[in-house]
This record gives structure tokens, C-alpha cells and sequence, in this order.
């Protein structure tokens, strides 16, 4: 469905959807997208940015930008493969106020992980709301087209300015 979507702007060589782990139901999708060339992917990022990205003619709020080569999954980073170890911190452990600090830490990074989390949503929102506006000004504009074609204001139009006017 993305495929075809994005087809519109170019050759698309390929489309990965990324998740994030931490909040995989709510989170907003990411997808990297691979076009022919730098030319039709600059284009495709102009368009998505100008205009609604529309997917079975719903209108989706959609960001575009650049993509930089680590972030496909073909080139990920070399990790040492190596046995964890784990045991017990025990109340007069000498390391007891390192690992209470890690752990600390670690919550505080899930706390910010979440609010970031909640803050990009909202923004998604608001980007989504904006675009629906912009969707019902344009079916506005069309309507109005509409009524002057159908009630022959057009035709008094274009004698009034002096415009050729074909009915086809």
C-alpha cells in the first residue's frame, strides 16, 4: 500500500517500516524508503512536504526528509558477541551506589523515552489536523468550482474577463 503510494513520485527500489520496540502499538511508524535516484527521492520529499500523502484517497499525516546510510538495516553496527554475566547487588555490596545510580538512570531514560514519546504523537496529531484542514479547503474550493460550472456562473466569468471558455 506504501509502495504504491510512493510510486507516484518515482521508481521505488525498496521500503522498510521501522517500529520502535518500546511502544510498538502507539508509537508512530517510521519507513525508509530507497528511490532510483537522489533526483526522484528530492522530489518525492518536496511533494509529501507541499501537499497531503494520500493512501486509498485518505489523506495521512506524513513527514518526509533525507535519509543518511546508517539508517538501513543492511549496514548495521558490528557488536562483540559476548556472554552477559548478571548476579545479585547485595546491601553491602561495594558497588551498591554505582548500580542504584545505573538504575536510577535507567528509569529516568524510560521516563524521558515516554515523554518524547507522548511529545511526538502530539506533534503527529497536530500535523495530522492541520492536513484535514487543508483537505476540507481544497474539497471547498472544488465544490465552489463545481456550483459555478453547474449553475453557468463560469460562462459570465469568462465574458466578464474575456476568457475563452470551453464547456469540454
Amino acid at each position: 500500500m506504501i509502495l504504491t503510494a510512493l510510486e507516484q513520485f518515482g521508481d521505488v527500489l525498496s521500503v522498510d517500516i521501522l517500529s520502535n520496540p518500546l511502544d510498538e502499538k502507539f508509537a508512530p511508524k517510521r519507513a525508509i524508503v530507497e528511490m532510483k535516484d537522489q533526483r526522484q527521492a528530492s522530489y518525492a520529499i518536496k511533494e509529501i512536504k507541499e501537499h497531503p500523502f494520500m493512501i486509498r484517497g485518505v489523506p495521512r499525516p506524513v513527514t518526509a526528509r533525507p535519509a543518511y546510510a546508517s539508517l538501513f538495516h543492511d549496514r548495521p553496527r558490528k557488536y562483540r558477541k559476548s556472554k552477559i554475566n548478571f548476579r545479585w547487588v547485595e546491601a553491602d555490596d561495594p558497588d551498591r551506589p554505582l548500580f542504584m545510580e545505573l538504575k536510577r538512570l535507567a528509569k529516568r531514560h524510560a521516563a524521558e523515552t515516554v515523554y518524547l514519546t507522548q511529545e511526538l504523537r502530539k506533534e503527529e496529531e497536530k500535523r495530522a489536523r492541520e492536513q484535514e484542514e487543508k483537505v476540507k479547503e481544497n474539497i471547498k474550493k472544488l465544490d465552489e468550482i463545481s456550483s459555478c460550472v453547474k449553475d453557468n456562473t463560469i460562462h459570465r466569468l469568462s465574458k466578464y474577463y474575456g476568457i475563452k471558455y470551453d464547456n469540454d
